[in-house]
This record gives C-alpha cells, sequence and structure tokens, in this order.
C-alpha cells in the first residue's frame, strides 16, 4: 500500500463507528513486498480503513485524557521505568481516563489477535506471544506482589510511545522528512485564530522546559528532558496517534501506539507524589486538573465572545 504526501487522519469517533460496524474491516496488519529487519526485528505493514479511506495508522482525538503518572526522570535509578527507553519514554493513562481511544483499542483487539494469529499459521510470522495492545494483567515478575502476579487489571493500562527521534530526510513522505516522530505542544499556549472566510484553527507552541542552573533560559522539550513537562497531574488536551507498523522480535509480537503530536496541559503541581503501581490501577473516577487556559481570539481584529468560542473549540481538532 502507498501513501501520498498528503497524510489521512481519522478522528477517534470515526474509528469507534466503523470499529462497531464491522470490527474486522478496520485495522489491517500485512507483511511487507521486502522484509525489513533490524536488530532482529522484523517489521510488517498496519493501515486504518474507515468511510472506504484508508490511512496510514493515524488517530486524532480531542477531548481529555488525563495520564496516570509523568514520564520517569532519566536520573532516578529507583524508577524502574529507567531500565530501558522503551519503557521510561511513554505515556501512560488508563481504559477508563482515556475515552473514546480506549474503546478503539478495546474494540481493535480481537481483530489485531485474529490476524497476527493467521500470519503466524501461515508461516509470514514467527511465533511469538502477543504483546496486547493494552496491559490488561499484572506481570508475572518477582517484583509485582505475589498476591497481583498474572491477576487482571481493574482498568487496564494504555501507553503511548515517545519517539523524539526525526524522519530521516529522504523519508518518502514530504510532510514528515526530517520532522521528530513525537510532537510535544503547550497546552498553556493555545490560540484560536478565526480567518477571514471564518474557519477557525487552534495554534499551539512547542514545549519548553527551563534549562537545568538557569531562571530564565529554555529548551525544547526532547528525550532527556521530557520528563519536567510531562509532570504527575498532566492532561492530553489534543493528540495524533500513530499504528503503522506492527514488529516480531525475540521476545514477542507488538503493535506500538506513537504519540505524532500531543497538546499537553502540564501538572498542575510541581512535586506531587507518584502512587505506586499497585494502587494507582485502583483509581477510578475523574482527575483534577487545572481550568481552562485564557483564550486569545482573532476574529479579522475583532474579540469573539465566549460562546462563539465554545462552538468553534467543539468542531476542533489536530
Amino acid at each position: 500500500m502507498s501513501f501520498t504526501n498528503s497524510i489521512v487522519v481519522f478522528a477517534d469517533d470515526k474509528v469507534e463507528a466503523a470499529l462497531d460496524k464491522n470490527p474486522n474491516d478496520v485495522l489491517f496488519i500485512e507483511k511487507k513486498k521486502k522484509n525489513k529487519e533490524y536488530t532482529g526485528t522484523v517489521f510488517y505493514n498496519c493501515s486504518l480503513k474507515v468511510d472506504g479511506k484508508k490511512s496510514a495508522g493515524y488517530i486524532s482525538f480531542n477531548k481529555d485524557i488525563p495520564l496516570t503518572k509523568g514520564v520517569a526522570d532519566p536520573a532516578n535509578k529507583d524508577d524502574q521505568r529507567t531500565k530501558f527507553p522503551g519503557t521510561r519514554l511513554n505515556v501512560e493513562t488508563s481504559l477508563s481516563r482515556a475515552g473514546c481511544v480506549g474503546r478503539v483499542l478495546e474494540k481493535m483487539t480481537p481483530s489485531y489477535n485474529a490476524q497476527v494469529t493467521k500470519m503466524i499459521e501461515a508461516g509470514d510470522m514467527e511465533e511469538k506471544p502477543i504483546h496486547p495492545l493494552m496491559q490488561t494483567h499484572y506481570s508475572t515478575k518477582k517484583d509485582v506482589p505475589v498476591e497481583y502476579r498474572g491477576k487482571p487489571i481493574p482498568d487496564p493500562k494504555i501507553r503511548f510511545k515517545l519517539d523524539f527521534k526525526p524522519y530521516p530526510a529522504n523519508f518518502p513522505n514530504k510532510t514528515l522528512a526530517g520532522q521528530p516522530k513525537t510532537q510535544i505542544l503547550d497546552w498553556s499556549t493555545r490560540k484560536i485564530i478565526v480567518e477571514k472566510d471564518g474557519k477557525a484553527r487552534e495554534e499551539f507552541s512547542a514545549a519548553v522546559v527551563l534549562v537545568d542552573g538557569t531562571e530564565d533560559q529554555y529548551e525544547p522539550v526532547g528525550e532527556l528532558n521530557v520528563h519536567k513537562f510531562i509532570t504527575p497531574g498532566s492532561v492530553l488536551k489534543r493528540g495524533r496517534l500513530q499504528l503503522n507498523s506492527a514488529n516480531c522480535n525475540a521476545q514477542c509480537v507488538s503493535l506500538p501506539i506513537i504519540a505524532s503530536k500531543l497538546v499537553i496541559q502540564k501538572g498542575a503541581e510541581e512535586g506531587w507524589q507518584e502512587d505506586n503501581e499497585i494502587s494507582l490501577d485502583d483509581i477510578s473516577g475523574d482527575f483534577p486538573g487545572e481550568d481552562e487556559p485564557t483564550t486569545q481570539t482573532v476574529n479579522n481584529g475583532q474579540k469573539t465572545d465566549d460562546g462563539e468560542i465554545d462552538n468553534i473549540v467543539n468542531s476542533l481538532t489536530i
């Protein structure tokens, strides 16, 4: 399957509606024409189909997704997540918090499992355990209390991968070439711009954090400092996720969910204490967050009242 420079993105509610209509006709996992393997991992194409249109696995959302914890500080060796980049560089939420995105992943799981199983049986994929789209059970490892090992998690965990490496300059899709695979934007910089034709769009600035040891010098959020911005209490306000590549390695078959673009409302308070792994899974209900930031608007040079802003925001996505 080939894609043009125009990137098709499906809204999460549209994907959910398509899954409700035909759950086996939305996610597609296919063997590449030429096997792609890197350090022992074999990669497979993934795509989505909604209303007859195909996409390279992009899903957008514009409803709040509160996070269950901040990103781990790489200097904190007591945090088990810092042992590997794959466990540190992700954002975590849960099924109850993830709203429509969570329901999409839940409804997509049977098709994902069936397609991987079929490819294994056909000899197109090595037989390995299937890593789920969300974590539904506690680990069986010894660092998990005995009474929880292997047991169902009351509120399954969902993780989105952060990848700040840029796409190659010669990447086939010129829209993405040279761009970081994950972009983090700051919700507090939000502006609504109303054009002369009446169409509105949201604008956000790239997230920045203070340079260590300074009081007024800032640097863009990236791999080594993202933990300073995505803190406990943070909320994903807008976003694009990508499920474009399944992979099979020595341990398992998986379909990583990459955070392509996240607009984040930073945690309301500094220095929140992290809950432990077990108690986090039992938290339910709404998660506290800050009030909406002050919105700047431009409407052909005129101010826009709150009612107009609400109507505009309800129609926006990124």
